[in-house]
Parts: structure tokens; C-alpha cells; sequence
């Protein structure tokens, strides 16, 4: 029988469902295991500021590219992540910030705020969603440096909290290499979890609320139910990023995500391709990358000092412009445009003609 034909649902949850797919699989595994052996420390920190946006990546494409909630407030979810870490140093005590404490806690308190704030969003659409989402960062920004203000006073803190190296009970992650494994393993294991749950009923009641809001209700699926499990899941996700970041800085601080983090996240989804775990993954390299690209340019061309000063607002132009092209010429983003590449090898050398052409 063939592989394609899926005869039940447990086949249409297999991740892995054809020999090629799986030994793709193996194959990028063992690919990715080796780049510390090949890289230097400089390429391995770019490789961990992927690797941690690919998991706050897939956590906004829940909310946004699957259930269709757009999301401006994701790196307010990230600031939680980044708090719970701060908090268990500072009023547990250092002994117990470590990676199997800290990241539960930093997922059940992110799911918690994230439900709080699909509550509200329970009752609008739309633009307003994506308002009320916006607001939200700017609450979870404002407690946050009400808190750091609270421990300058008390515990005579500095203006951000100082982490110190992530610990795994048997070891101690503080080398880029190190770094390098432990965030590979954390994105794989997100990777096959919000995939698996894709193929879910929740994934499926996500899917119709994204395309028909009104129909979906209409259907009988409990559109309140699922509005904020996909704010609980994908909150939940980046403040596991929050807290994976803070503990590679080395500390917590409440500039560190701003509305220029959550539009850059929301591009990342945007230029990688909407409701796709692989396109949030693209997506979130090429937003990472597309930076440290422009410097090397500019340095490669001996850029001059002038126009060095104005990077930043050339930077934020850059990604404004690529959210612009992916929209209008390539809605479905990288993904999208892979998938093309794929077809045409698969049918070659036979020529692909639309019906109407046919017809003709």
C-alpha cells in the first residue's frame, strides 16, 4: 500500500510517514549534531538566537497562523519567561533556577497570562484583537519595570537581574557549544509537539477559525474554548524563549523585548509562511540572519560611517519591505515558494498546465 494513502486518523498524525521523510529527518538531525564541530563561537551564538526565535516562532504561529488570532504582544509573553527566571533567583534562591524547574514554570505562567489575555479578545475580531494584544505587552511591560524598581528598593538590585549559568542538575550550560545542544534538543522536541497538535482536534477547530470565524461557530465548535488554548499554547511557547533567553544573556531585563521584537516575530511568520511549523522555522532564520547580513555587507563594501549611524532605521526598512513583497508576491512565504521548487522537480520533465489552460 502506498505510503501517501492514509487509510486512518492514527496515519494522518504520523509525522514521519514516508522512508524519504525519515531519513530526511535523520539526515538534518546529524547534519545539525556536527555544525559545532565545523563553526566557530561567533557562528554558534547566530545559530542560538535561531534556535530560541524558532521556538517563540512556532508559539505565534499557533496563536496567529493557525487560529488566525494576530498577535502583537508576543514579546510581552516573552518578558513573562524572562521574569519567572528572575523571580526563582532572586526569591527561591539560585539552586533552584535551573533548566528543569524554570522552564515548566516559565510555560504554566506564560499559558496563565496568555489565557488572561485571550479573555478579553474573546468578544472582538479582528483589528481589535490584534489591539487588545498590543495593550497587553505594554501592561506586562509596565509591571515588569514596576518590579525591577520594587527590587532597586529592597534588595538594592541593578537595573536588570543577573542570571547566573543555566543548570541542568548534572552539568552546567555556559559554552556556545553547550548551548548549542541544549537549545537543538529543546526546538526539536516544540517542533514534533506543535506538530503532532496540529493534526489534533484542536489543530483542526484552529484551522476553521482561521478561515471562517462565523462558520466555525455555526459548525458547533466551541470558538471561545479554542480562541484561548491557542493563546495558552502559544504564550506558553514564548515564554519558554523568554526564559531560554535570559538565561543565555545572562539576565532580565525589561527593554530587553519590545514592539520592535513582537513586529519582528510577526514578520518571521509572515515571510516564512502562515500556519506551518517548517515556515515559522525559515521564517525565524531568515528575520535573525537578515541583520548580521547587512553588516557584513556594509563592512565587506566598506561602508561609511555615516550611513552606519542610520543601520538601525535601514534595518527596520529592510523588514518592513520584505513583509510588504511576501504579502503581495508570495503570500504563502518561504514555505510557499519551497513547495513550488519541490513540485516542479517532482513532476519534471512533464510540464504542469492548469485546467483552463487545458480547456483552451
Amino acid at each position: 500500500m502506498s505510503p501517501f494513502l492514509k487509510t486512518s486518523h492514527a496515519a494522518r498524525l504520523e509525522l514521519l510517514a514516508t522512508p524519504f521523510r525519515r531519513w530526511a529527518a535523520i539526515g538534518a538531525l546529524a547534519s545539525a549534531a556536527v555544525l559545532p564541530f565545523v563553526f566557530d563561537a561567533y557562528y554558534l551564538s547566530l545559530l542560538n538566537l535561531v534556535l530560541i526565535a524558532c521556538i517563540g516562532a512556532i508559539g505565534i504561529n499557533i496563536t496567529t497562523g493557525y487560529a488566525g488570532q494576530v498577535n502583537l504582544g508576543q514579546a510581552g509573553f516573552l518578558l513573562v519567561g524572562e521574569f519567572v527566571a528572575g523571580a526563582i533567583a532572586i526569591h527561591i534562591g539560585a539552586i533552584w533556577a535551573n533548566f528543569w524547574i524554570a522552564a515548566p514554570a516559565a510555560m504554566i505562567a506564560g499559558a496563565a497570562v496568555g489565557v488572561i489575555v485571550g479573555w478579553p479578545a474573546l468578544r472582538v475580531r479582528g483589528l481589535y484583537v490584534t489591539l487588545a494584544t498590543l495593550a497587553a505587552f505594554f501592561v506586562i511591560q509596565y509591571l515588569g519595570l514596576r518590579y525591577i524598581e520594587y527590587l532597586q528598593q529592597t534588595l538594592k538590585t541593578g537595573i536588570d537581574i543577573k542570571l547566573s549559568a543555566l543548570d541542568l542538575l548534572f552539568v552546567k550550560v555556559s559554552s556556545e557549544r553547550s548551548w548549542y545542544y541544549l537549545l537543538l534538543s529543546v526546538t526539536v522536541v516544540v517542533i514534533v509537539a506543535a506538530s503532532g497538535l496540529a493534526h489534533t482536534k484542536a489543530g483542526r477547530a484552529w484551522q476553521a477559525l482561521r478561515e471562517h470565524e462565523l462558520m466555525t461557530e455555526v459548525m458547533g465548535i466551541n470558538v471561545a474554548h479554542y480562541k484561548l488554548i491557542a493563546f495558552a499554547v502559544g504564550a506558553s511557547l514564548a515564554s519558554l524563549a523568554g526564559m531560554l533567553f535570559g538565561f543565555y544573556h545572562h539576565s532580565v531585563n525589561p527593554e530587553a523585548f519590545t514592539v520592535e521584537a513582537s513586529v519582528q516575530y510577526l514578520a518571521m511568520i509572515i515571510i516564512g509562511g502562515m500556519g506551518s511549523i517548517a515556515g515559522a522555522v525559515l521564517g525565524a532564520a531568515f528575520v535573525v540572519l537578515i541583520p548580521y547580513g547587512l553588516e557584513w555587507v556594509l563592512d565587506t563594501f566598506n561602508a561609511p560611517s555615516q550611513f552606519l549611524i542610520y543601520f538601525s532605521a535601514l534595518r527596520l526598512g529592510v523588514f518592513a519591505f520584505l513583509m510588504l513583497a511576501f504579502l503581495l508576491l508570495e503570500p504563502e512565504g518561504l514555505i510557499g515558494l519551497w513547495g513550488r521548487i519541490h513540485r516542479f522537480f517532482v513532476l519534471w520533465p512533464f510540464r504542469f498546465q492548469p485546467l483552463e489552460e487545458k480547456r483552451r
